[in-house]
């Protein structure tokens, strides 16, 4: 009985979060129709039929947009909780197994670095030979960093 009433409430939470995104894709909608009807002065004039088709096309325009973003961000959110399980798990199975445990740092630290580097500093050509000496460089870098790690923990790895 209490895992339906934590089901329940996990669908609560989640028709709660799309209908806030519902409200909010129609206010942003009604705001969007307001400044279009008020330029074109539809009012003004007596086109009614117009004012409405487009407050209808703006609103629901504007509702399935902010619904996709809704669904974005959820999805984002459960992709971030499941890496976060995975990263506990990993690092509660290093810790008993430092030498995991510094290899996943190091193969961390040359992803992220080489990611940095090749992305932001390096404005070649990506097999440009400064670019593979730059890589190879971190490569370098990371096995010392490795060894250093491995003498300082004093652990043995194979």
């Amino acid at each position: 009985m209490h895992i339906l009433k934590l089901k329940i409430k996990h669908h609560k939470i989640m028709l709660n979060y799309f209908l806030f995104f519902i409200i909010i894709g129609f206010f942003v909608g009604l705001i969007n129709s307001f400044i279009i009807i008020s330029q074109n002065l539809y009012l003004k004039y007596g086109l009614f039929s117009l004012t409405f088709y487009h407050l209808i096309e703006n609103i629901n325009h504007w509702i399935l947009i902010i619904i996709l973003i809704a669904i974005g961000v959820f999805i984002l959110w459960l992709f971030v909780c499941l890496f976060l399980k995975i990263l506990k798990r990993m690092i509660a199975f290093s810790l008993k197994n430092k030498d995991t445990f510094i290899l996943t740092f190091c193969l961390l630290f040359f992803c992220v670095v080489g990611w940095i580097l090749n992305h932001y500093l390096i404005f070649y050509y990506r097999f440009h030979p400064f670019s593979i000496l730059a890589d190879l460089g971190l490569l370098i870098f990371t096995i010392l960093l490795f060894l250093l790690l491995k003498n300082i923990l004093n652990i043995t790895i194979f």
